[in-house]
């Protein structure tokens, strides 16, 4: 991954998708960024920016309910969010 991201998440979902999601540290706050393998690893897509802030923010949980994922993230500026985070 890139400099400044920190404590990446990873879930499997079944029928070989795999999701990581961490944030990143930029120049004009932080970036919340997901990878998926549709094939239970062995490829990755590339990054894809979720949601941004310009301010502090916690990290991202991710949470799955009845088979959707979901990062949880809590940001100074924009207070709560719950993200879906679509199959590719």
């Amino acid at each position: 991954h890139q400099p400044g991201a920190s404590r990446p998440q990873v879930r499997a979902l079944g029928n070989g998708r795999v999701v990581v999601a961490w944030k990143a540290l930029q120049p004009n706050g932080t970036v919340l960024l997901t990878r998926e393998s549709t094939d239970g690893g062995a490829s990755w897509s590339p990054d894809r920016t979720l949601a941004s802030t310009p301010g502090g923010s916690d990290h991202p949980l991710m949470i799955v309910r009845q088979g959707e994922l979901f990062l949880s993230w809590q940001t100074q500026a924009d207070g709560y969010r719950l993200i879906p985070v679509p199959a590719p």
